[in-house]
């Protein structure tokens, strides 16, 4: 008997040794699934069963991987991380391509050049795609700063990316079992043909039918002209921490301040880059160049640029240039290493052409430098092996070019 009881002890022992061994998530991962997702909005709510009333289980956030369990209609189960069960929809899962694609996004994100920063007044969510059903994985609060990367236009109806499809399992078709004992039930004879079947193979004659009257061509159907599809602004965006998505263009506000804002004439301001500092009663002011756009939805980036300096004299904002009716696309660059503050827009020409135009300010002026036929690729190369090469420092400025700009800036504004 104590033999027996040893051996039971040590029976239960191991039992508990062998389950407290073994995690939640080792044992998750020998249950039959349908495949394996990913979380798309900033957090998904899990429900104890398919209706979106039923109670919450759990809490998911953007990113975290999950197994599909089961399925009806397009309502999953899923297990998430911490033994999470619930119920969501499958519009809320991201496949692993789109997963990628995001990760995609950020990388490509790193390198390209701000067009500066942006504030938006309401919470704003960042989406994966230009696309209002495309999953929002992110969302930052009012006064967020972030930084304007390119621009592009897309239908304001599109239907939602393809995320996560499940795979059905293959049916496996059965073939009914017979018993034993069943005895097959002969047929019945076919019935013979009708005695009068001769006469009934006859043709009747034709009878003559009266002409009917010659149809009359139908008039051509009118050309209807399809409905324009409403277009909408998207902004790609990257946040402080290195994150990159798509949000809604009019949801934003370019952070320049005020004082040179109110120049904008109801035009929408799409970039803008400091440029130089200007001091004035023991104060600085900072001059500015910017780019803007008279209409929504239009296939450019801008319609017009403006330089801005402070005149020491008045003491406020004037315009040492401006050009309109343009059509320019993004980047717009800034260079400070040089003699004079410079920048190059890339515009397009008359004969459809795209030419990148190179602009000097020197000393109460702006110049046209260069202007040269831009090519996306080759110019993408040239980032890329200057990015290998050790960073240049910027020439210094010698004590005459210094004297003649502090003299043109006293007397030549």
């Amino acid at each position: 008997m104590a033999a027996l009881r040893w051996f039971c002890f040590l029976f239960s022992a191991l039992l508990v040794f062998t389950f407290s061994a073994c995690s939640p998530d080792d044992i998750a991962s020998h249950r039959e699934t349908f495949g394996e997702a990913y979380v798309g909005p900033v957090t998904l709510s899990l429900h104890r069963e398919i209706s979106p009333k039923s109670p919450i289980d759990g809490t998911l956030k953007h990113g975290d991987r999950v197994d599909v369990l089961g399925y009806r209609r397009r309502y999953v189960k899923v297990a998430g991380p911490g033994r999470v069960e619930g119920w969501t929809d499958v519009k809320y899962l991201m496949s692993a391509e789109q997963v990628e694609a995001l990760r995609k996004l950020a990388a490509e994100a790193k390198i390209l050049p701000s067009q500066g920063m942006a504030t938006s007044t309401d919470p704003l969510n960042i989406h994966t795609e230009a696309n209002r059903a495309s999953p929002g994985f992110l969302q930052l609060p009012a006064g967020a700063k972030m930084e304007v990367l390119e621009h592009k236009v897309a239908p304001r109806t599109q239907p939602a990316p393809e995320g996560f499809k499940i795979t059905p399992r293959p049916k496996v078709r059965r073939r009914p079992r017979m018993s034993k004992n069943a005895t097959k039930i002969p047929l019945p004879a076919p019935p013979g043909p009708p005695e009068n079947w001769i006469a009934l193979s006859e043709v009747p004659p034709l009878v003559a039918r009266p002409k009917s009257p010659e149809p009359q061509p139908e008039p051509p159907p009118k050309k209807v002209s399809p409905k324009p599809v409403p277009m909408e602004d998207w902004s790609l965006v990257r946040t402080p921490d290195g994150r990159a998505g798509w949000v809604l263009s009019r949801m934003l506000n370019m952070a320049i301040p005020d004082e040179i804002a109110q120049y904008s004439e109801g035009h929408r301001i799409t970039s803008y880059f400091p440029m130089g500092v200007v001091e004035d009663g023991g104060m600085q002011h900072r001059e500015y160049l910017w780019t803007t756009i008279s209409k929504n939805a239009a296939p450019y980036d801008f319609d017009s640029f403006r330089y801005f300096i402070w005149n020491r004299n008045h003491h406020r904002y004037e315009t040492a240039y401006v050009e309109r009716k343009l059509t320019g696309y993004y980047p717009v660059r800034v260079d400070m290493t040089q003699k004079y503050p410079a920048f190059s827009l890339i515009l397009e020409d008359d004969d459809g052409k795209l030419y990148k135009n190179s602009y000097e300010y020197q000393i109460y002026r702006v110049r046209l430098v260069n202007r040269a036929p831009y090519n996306p690729a080759e110019e993408a190369k040239a980032e890329a092996a200057a990015q290998k090469q050790p960073a240049q420092f910027a020439a210094k400025t010698s004590w005459f070019s210094r004297m003649k700009q502090k003299m043109g800036r006293l007397f030549g504004r």
